[in-house]
């Protein structure tokens, strides 16, 4: 069985938390969820090396600022795998003060080639019920169909369809989603995407259905330097008959690749007119050092932001420092301080505010490993103006175990680069290997914040609205999910 922790290591280093005996820390509640996943997939084995491992459980706790103490208040996830390590089922329960209780729970199967083909969600009201069903059909490694289903009356009734077309070289052509009014599908959404010979998008379109016909909605153009560089990304709002220009920007790169200058411009009164300039400078390690952005008045440009970013000896982004031009002068609003492991694993995150000076606390994360470099720990702060009261506070421990299906040896896994990270919020997603079907982005609370099908080997990821702090980054794919902590400052 999975040896379940109570205090996390890092708990141990913020003294003002206290950990009453006989509450809801109480051992004996946290052997009950240990005891209710031994009944749910039997037992594990008792070698937790870094081989073979796969998450199993995590909890989420949230801090009673009142009476500084932890209290299991979120979700208590458990998760079975098959011998490819991809997750069978998952049960999901809540914490109401006494006990834990079921919520929702998920069954999935798979292909040989471990494609996922049918995902069954089924929510706890005394006794499993069937709410939701995703089944999937593949060519390859590509989605071609998806079909979801909800359950009514005593029976599966169509909700969903999306179908899915693709070019010889393998780019995502079409997506075409139909929705069920109970006779037949009807028309919802259709998006059209071009590719280059050298399978960078062109054009993405999206139409609605109308009722009708189609109805143009957003359209998005792009153009590509000889080193295949995006040069400019033009987006356009749709008419009853035509497109209307609405942003655009344009990007200039340096002869070795590097970004070094972003011009924003919006389509007013039939022209286009300057909004935003940005330009980017980098050391020797091509790490990005400045970012200076200038906004237009009308007439010339004037100084807006300018970002400084500081690195260690492993190239690890350890200090960010933001200023605001005020009047004639540069003054201090937000700054980043990250720390590192010995192998680059980021520990922690914190972000101050200047507020008229001095610096004060506002955000602070932690992150702690084990052995085998499996992300175990997640600790959130949120400060109040003055950056000394602690108003809001959450904590998750993920654990680990090696099932005893699995024979222990090397996992092979994916190479798929997400970087920046940390990252202002624009992020380059690039899995040489395989497609990614699917991105989806969570908070630390569980909200989906994004999602998107892509059905690509690349994409750029824009995560410049969010709030600053750590997110999960999802990407499915015909080979399993995999998943990202990303942190946006």
């Amino acid at each position: 069985m999975v040896a379940l922790l109570v205090q996390p290591s890092l708990f141990a280093q913020e003294p003002v938390v206290q950990f009453p005996s006989g509450n809801v820390h109480d051992p004996n509640i946290m052997m009950e969820a240990a005891e209710l996943h031994t009944l749910r997939y039997g037992t594990y084995a008792s070698n937790k090396s870094s081989q073979g491992m796969v998450e199993d459980s995590m909890i989420w706790w949230r801090l009673d600022t009142s009476l500084m103490y932890w209290k299991p208040v979120w979700k208590y996830v458990l998760e079975d795998h098959n011998q490819d390590n991809l997750p069978l089922s998952t049960y999901e329960f809540e914490w109401d003060g006494m006990s834990w209780t079921p919520t929702i729970f998920f069954a999935r199967t798979y292909d040989t080639a471990q494609h996922m083909l049918t995902e069954l969600r089924q929510v706890w009201n005394g006794s499993w019920e069937n709410e939701g069903l995703r089944q999937l059909t593949w060519s390859g490694n590509y989605l071609t169909y998806d079909l979801y289903q909800v359950w009514s009356g005593g029976a599966w009734i169509n909700d969903v369809q999306v179908t899915y077309t693709y070019d010889p070289n393998n780019n995502q052509l079409s997506r075409h989603f139909e929705a069920w009014d109970g006779m037949a599908w009807v028309n919802d959404q259709l998006r059209l995407m071009t590719y280059d010979g050298s399978s960078n998008l062109l054009t993405d379109m999206i139409q609605m259905w109308n009722g009708n016909y189609w109805e143009n909605s957003d359209r998005m153009e792009y153009t590509y330097d000889a080193r295949n560089n995006r040069t400019s990304y033009l987006q356009q709002r749709g008419t009853d008959t035509t497109w209307e220009n609405n942003m655009l920007n344009s990007y200039t790169f340096s002869g070795d690749d590097l970004l070094t200058l972003e011009i924003r411009q919006y389509w007013i009164n039939s022209a286009w007119e300057n909004y935003s300039r940005e330009t980017l400078t980098y050391d020797t390690n091509r790490n990005l050092k400045v970012k200076f952005r200038e906004s237009w008045t009308g007439t010339l440009w004037q100084n807006q932001m300018n970002w400084e970013y500081f690195y260690d000896a492993n190239n690890n982004d350890i200090h960010h420092l933001l200023k605001d031009w005020v009047g004639n002068q540069w003054e201090n609003e937000y700054q980043v301080f990250s720390e590192y492991d010995s192998n680059s694993q980021l520990t922690e995150f914190r972000t101050e505010r200047w507020r008229g000076g001095p610096w004060r606390s506002e955000d602070l994360y932690r992150y702690n490993y084990d052995a085998g470099n499996n992300w175990v720990m997640w600790l959130y702060r949120r400060y109040d103006t003055t950056g000394t009261t602690i108003t809001h506070s959450d904590s998750i421990y993920h654990y680990f175990g090696v099932h005893s299906a699995v024979l222990p040896g090397p996992v092979s896994s994916p190479v798929i680069s997400v970087a920046p990270n940390p990252t202002n919020g624009e992020l380059l997603i690039v899995s040489p290997d395989l497609m990614i079907n699917r991105i989806v982005v969570y908070d630390m609370g569980g909200s989906r914040v994004y999602q998107a099908p892509i059905s690509r080997h690349r994409f750029e990821l824009d995560l410049s609205g969010m709030r600053p702090g750590a997110y999960s980054l999802v990407m499915e794919t015909g080979s399993g999910v995999f998943m990202k902590k990303i942190v946006v400052w």
